[in-house]
C-alpha cells in the first residue's frame, strides 16, 4: 500500500512539473515499503516455516533425552540443521531408516514427507507417526516418525 500511494503521488507530482518532489516521494515510499516488508510481512510468513515447527515438535518430544538423534529421508532442508539443533542424518532407503531408529542407546526420530511414507506401506507396521505438519507451501505433509513401540497387551493407548 505505501508503494502504491507513493507511486501515485510521484506520478501526480511529475505531471504537475515538480520533478524533485516526485523523486523524494518515490524514495520515501520505497523506504517505507521495505521497512514494512522486512519487519512485518517476512517474519509473519517465516513463522509458518515447516522445518521450524517440526523441529520444535522433535525438541518437545526429546526434552528429557541426553542425546536425541534426528534423520531425514526423501527431502533435504538445510534449515533443519539449525532448527533441529544438531546433526541431521541422511537416509536414502527404508532399511537405513529402520537401522537408524533401532539404536537402543538414543531416542531417534526421522522426518519424512508424506509422499515417501505412502510409497512404503510395508514399513507402516514398524514406524509410528508422532507428529504431522503441513509442508507449506507444497502439498502434502512432513511427518515425524519413530520406531513403533510395542505396548503391553490390553493397553488402551495402543495405536495399531
Amino acid at each position: 500500500l505505501p508503494l502504491l500511494l507513493g507511486g501515485g503521488l510521484s506520478i501526480w507530482l511529475l505531471r504537475v512539473g515538480r520533478l524533485q518532489s516526485a523523486f523524494v516521494s518515490a524514495a520515501v515510499a520505497s523506504i517505507i515499503f521495505m521497512v514494512v516488508f522486512w519487519n512485518d510481512s517476512v517474519p509473519f510468513a517465516d513463522q509458518y516455516q515447516t522445518p521450524q515447527q517440526i523441529a520444535e515438535k522433535f525438541q518437545n518430544l526429546t526434552d528429557d533425552e541426553d542425546n536425541p538423534r534426528l534423520a531425514q529421508i526423501g527431502l533435504f532442508r538445510p534449515s533443519m540443521v539449525y532448527y533441529g539443533g544438531g546433526r541431521i542424518h541422511d537416509c536414502e532407503i527404508g532399511k537405513q531408516v529402520l537401522d537408524f531408529l533401532a539404536s537402543p542407546a538414543h531416542q531417534s526420530y526421522v522426518i519424512a514427507n508424506s509422499e515417501w511414507f505412502e510409497q512404503v506401506p510395508h514399513l507402516h507396521t514398524q514406524l509410528e507417526v508422532v507428529a504431522r505438519q503441513p509442508d507449506f507451501p507444497k502439498q502434502g505433509e512432513l511427518l515425524l516418525l519413530r520406531q513403533r513401540i510395542a505396548l503391553a497387551e490390553g493397553d488402551a493407548s495402543t495405536r495399531y
